[in-house]
């Protein structure tokens, strides 16, 4: 993409009851295959490298409730399980109520999802210790394998590491990752050094090469790496928000995994809601809404129905969602931002502080580049359509304008 004024801030960033088997709880990396134990029950589920959502779905789920990713069914896409007290709940499609129940194991043990025989089903493991039970079906009965692999402080990650289309472990240690291509007892396979110890860690098949490399995330900003291999990575984009939990697995069964972030629910919020008493840029957070299809950025909740109508149209004309920049500051800009904004860019293509309309969250910048500037097919259809749900180029944005920028867009229309 090309590079611009903006941009470059951000360079620096059943019941199958058992004897030796368990539940569940999470540890931290929450990467692929491991629980996930944020707050809330809206998913959005992106099927690419990038800050988009394709897919938002409330899922029949209490907002504390673990979840786990696999596919359950052999269908090779993922779904979601739900793990409530000592129960599990296992979804074959993604937003559905489950297809499955059952009980297993105790509640302080950690559960873990991945296809462990290579059949092509996901099924559970768990770690007491250093010690992991391997259970190959959704059924009654004691673990198929058992073995002891690194320390019971170390965090775990799941991962085909070789290839083999069998799943098997790798622990983490600050940034060092141990890698096992088996399940037997000790040693590791090879090691990586990956990124920082504060890093939250990842795992999936980001290429569809057929093996699990690493990945991380930092904030709302996620580092992949298509090479088991330490190194510089290959994917960097933004997702979400810093407040989300993130899930790894394959929504749409074309082989590459991708992200998914849950959220917790918002206070209800009306259309009609206005901005008085509030100042620019310190909005309430009841007025503030995700845009469903770029669910990192947020526009005042009165936009999101014109916003996403013309979002729909876009798709339908040019087969990819409306552009709006992923960007961090591209939508609402809190106030902290817009210094930020101010300090790194200033004048002319940075408001004072406190005076954008990006402040009211009802501004949007769509990408900048040769593709979206001033007489382009895109830009074209922007300031055409655009108007219709709200969202206008004031004239001093337009060709031959004093503050001539072809990428932001205000929404007009009452709130």
């Amino acid at each position: 993409m090309t590079w611009n004024h903006r941009r470059f801030l951000r360079a620096t960033v059943l019941t199958f009851t058992t004897l030796a088997l368990p539940a569940a709880l999470s540890v931290p990396a929450q990467a692929h295959g491991e629980a996930n134990t944020g707050r809330g029950s809206t998913f959005y589920f992106t099927n690419s490298h990038s800050g988009g959502a394709d897919m938002t779905r409330e899922a029949p789920i209490a907002a504390t409730d673990i979840v786990l990713v696999g596919d359950w069914d052999g269908d090779g896409a993922d779904s979601l399980a739900v793990r409530t007290g000592r129960h599990y709940l296992l979804a074959n499609s993604l937003g559905a109520a489950h297809d499955t129940i059952g009980s297993y194991g105790r509640a302080d043990d950690e559960v873990f999802a991945g296809d462990w025989d290579g059949d092509g089903v996901d099924t559970l493991a768990v770690r007491r210790g250093n010690t992991f039970y391997v259970k190959n079906s959704i059924s009654t009965g004691g673990a198929d394998t058992t073995f002891h692999f690194g320390r019971s402080t170390d965090e775990v990650l799941v991962g085909d590491w070789d290839g083999d289309g069998a799943d098997t472990f790798a622990v983490r240690r600050g940034s060092t990752y141990y890698i096992k291509n088996d399940l037997t007892s000790w040693g590791s396979d090879r090691t990586v050094v990956f990124g920082r110890s504060t890093d939250i860690a990842l795992s999936g098949d980001w290429e569809n090469d057929g093996k699990d490399e690493l990945g991380l995330r930092r904030g709302s900003r996620y580092y992949l790496r298509d090479l088991l291999l330490s190194g510089a990575v290959d994917h960097r984009f933004w997702f979400g928000k810093d407040s989300d939990t993130q899930l790894v697995g394959d929504w749409d069964g074309d082989g590459v995994d991708s992200l998914a972030v849950r959220r917790g629910a918002k206070a209800p919020t009306g259309a009609n809601q206005t901005i008085s008493g509030y100042s620019n840029g310190r909005l309430a957070d009841s007025l503030l809404c995700p845009i469903p299809f770029l669910p990192s950025h947020d526009l005042h909740c009165g936009t999101i129905r014109d916003t996403v109508t013309l979002h729909e149209l876009y798709q339908s004309k040019f087969g990819t969602r409306l552009p709006i920049d992923d960007w961090p500051h591209s939508t609402y800009r809190s106030r902290a931002q817009q210094d930020a904004v101010w300090i790194e860019i200033g004048p002319p293509n940075a408001a004072v502080p406190g005076t954008s309309p990006h402040g009211w969250g009802v501004a949007l910048d769509i990408y900048e580049g040769r593709q979206y500037d001033h007489g382009t097919t895109i830009n074209n259809w922007l300031r055409e359509h655009g108007p219709r749900y709200g969202w206008v180029m004031q004239p001093w944005h337009e060709p031959g304008g004093s503050w001539g920028e072809y990428w932001h867009f205000d929404y007009t229309f009452p709130l």
